[in-house]
């Protein structure tokens, strides 16, 4: 029997991603009011969106946003009209290929807790729209109500990529905001998969003055 093989080859220089973006400018978003924090550590690598709307000069990749509530099913109402419809990226729209310019459908990723998404399919209709989601629901698991909202979740969003999770409830009507370490951990390890770090080129130009880098391909 023969060995497998793996086939390596260098990887190329990519250009590391900006690490300072400009402040929103409430004229961009007028009438409604924000409040805008800059990362600690001066690296901006993601910009979370804790409900407002979508500030300019961010790549759409970089954006996540968050909801509770009604707020979770406003965010993955966006991503779904997004995902369908698409939206102009200002990042891209000088330089961007002519295909990518006006036609960006994923946001980094979609947070809803206890939100539903009110959009309905129709039978058998799938979207797979690409944005990551994270669903935390405290409705119990063996009602209908539930499993209606896993099937439009996973049908409208790509079922790779969202991660429902259910949680306890006082009683019916329950949409109280994570409790505790144990609800927020499942959200913290998909936000560890999502969200970019500012410095996530910096290994490989380190990794470069100390020896040749290679990329897996096979």
């Amino acid at each position: 029997m023969a060995s497998p093989s793996l086939n390596l080859r260098p990887v190329s220089s990519v250009e590391a991603p900006p690490t300072a973006h400009p402040t929103p400018q409430p004229a961009h978003i007028a009438p409604w009011n924000f409040q805008y924090a800059r990362s600690k550590d001066g690296k901006e690598a993601n910009l979370l969106v804790m409900f407002h709307g979508l500030d300019a000069g961010w790549d759409l990749e970089r954006i996540h946003l968050f909801g509770w509530g009604q707020g979770g099913s406003v965010v993955l109402e966006l991503a779904r009209y997004i995902g369908l419809n698409g939206l102009t990226d200002p990042t891209r729209i000088e330089s961007g290929p002519p295909n990518n310019r006006f036609n960006a459908k994923r946001l980094g990723s979609t947070t809803s807790i206890c939100g539903p998404l009110l959009s309905s399919l129709a039978l058998g209709q799938t979207l797979s729209i690409p944005t990551p989601v994270f669903y935390f629901s405290r409705v119990a698991t063996a009602t209908t109500e539930s499993k209606t909202q896993k099937s439009f979740l996973s049908r409208t969003f790509n079922p790779e990529t969202t991660t429902i999770v259910p949680g306890r409830a006082s009683g019916k009507g329950d949409s109280r905001m994570l409790q505790g370490p144990e609800e927020w951990a499942p959200l913290m390890k998909f936000w560890s998969v999502v969200l970019r770090r500012g410095d996530e080129q910096e290994w490989m130009k380190q990794a470069r003055k100390d020896g040749d880098v290679y990329e897996v391909v096979q």
